[in-house]
């Protein structure tokens, strides 16, 4: 075992630290809790599982296009030619990469642990490319969304391909949206889930205590409706709720490490691998590089002392439905803005 692969396991059980836990606050990020769980339903796992080992990016799926068929009242000697057509969906790859360094011999003297700070640096780093992610995953949703709705007028129409809604219609459309899927040819609407602003959850909130305090039970227009929240969805005037809202396979991710680090590359300066990240849920490539250098400018005494440099990174594929006709074949996300009172 080398000596990064040691620093990393001693790390996965460390700090326990309480007094200054609002020091350090991360975001809400309902967009990526949805899309590592929903991209199995777009990607088959046995090919996510092989993309991860691939020595470059899997850049491309195939598809099958959609087609149309005509029913006639008369049989014929003649079969009609219909051909599938085919195409590759294409996966656009991201780097993400946070770092920073240690000084091993600054700790012994110091009330804080080389493995505390250890510790958290790492949470900060993964936050730092969580919310990058989240804000990816907020303009892959807001650039994907449906461009097109069969139930136009019944009862909203997509403008700039939002739906607005009035603040009087704010819990219906909570009732509306099932149906506007189903007009849409999307019929399994059981697991439907609004990813929204979190000013959002105050309205969830309001019309749950109906359904249980108001002689008016409004149980219904919640049921079989989850609700997630994200701080990268932000209201733009005179909404006062945004969300999306998604059906099962409507966007994931998918992620990839460089060769080196899958074949833990060691040198005389530096060395690779890949490690488990908990907050983010998937592995990265953990980048160590030590060496001294002179520290007296900030420490007294350290003329020579060592540095430790480490970088976490991954590349990252947003995935969506392929659509080869999307301003006339609806999305399954669709984005909603209600108007403030």
């Amino acid at each position: 075992m080398t000596i990064l692969a040691t620093k990393l396991a001693d790390w996965s059980d460390m700090y326990k630290g309480k007094l200054d836990w609002a020091e350090q606050r991360y975001n809400t990020r309902g967009l990526y809790e949805y899309a590592k769980n929903d991209t199995v339903n777009l990607i088959d796992d046995s090919v996510i599982q092989q993309a991860k080992k691939s020595p470059t990016h899997p850049v491309k799926i195939p598809v099958v296009n959609g087609m149309t068929m005509t029913v006639t009242s008369t049989r014929s000697i003649t079969v009609t030619n219909k051909d599938s057509t085919t195409a590759f969906s294409t996966l656009t790859y991201s780097t993400y990469c946070v770092a920073f360094d240690m000084k091993p011999a600054i700790y012994p003297d110091n009330y804080v642990g080389y493995m505390t700070d250890f510790k958290r640096k790492m949470d900060i780093a993964q936050n730092a490319i969580l919310d990058s992610v989240e804000g990816a995953l907020y303009t892959k949703s807001d650039t994907d969304k449906s461009q097109y709705n069969a139930a136009d007028l019944n009862p909203y129409t997509l403008v700039g391909n939002e739906f607005i809604i009035d603040y009087a219609n704010r819990e219906d459309v909570f009732n509306e949206i099932g149906p506007i899927y189903k007009t849409n040819k999307f019929n399994d609407v059981s697991n439907l889930t609004f990813i929204a602003n979190p000013r959002t959850e105050a309205l969830i909130k309001k019309i749950e205590q109906s359904a249980a305090y108001n002689a008016e039970n409004k149980a219904m227009v919640l049921a079989n409706k989850k609700f997630l929240f994200s701080n990268a969805i932000t209201n733009s005037s005179p909404s006062a709720y945004t969300m999306f809202s998604l059906l099962p396979g409507s966007i994931g991710m998918t992620n990839w490490n460089d060769n080196d680090a899958q074949m833990n590359m060691k040198g005389e300066n530096g060395e690779v691998t890949i490690a488990y990240m908990p907050l983010m849920g998937m592995d990265c490539a953990v980048f160590q590089r030590r060496y001294f250098y002179d520290g007296s400018g900030s420490y007294t005494g350290k003329q020579r002392t060592m540095l430790e440099g480490f970088e976490i990174s991954t590349d990252i594929a947003l995935v969506t439905p392929y659509l080869s006709a999307p301003t006339t074949n609806a999305s399954p996300i669709f984005k909603i803005r209600i108007n403030a009172a």
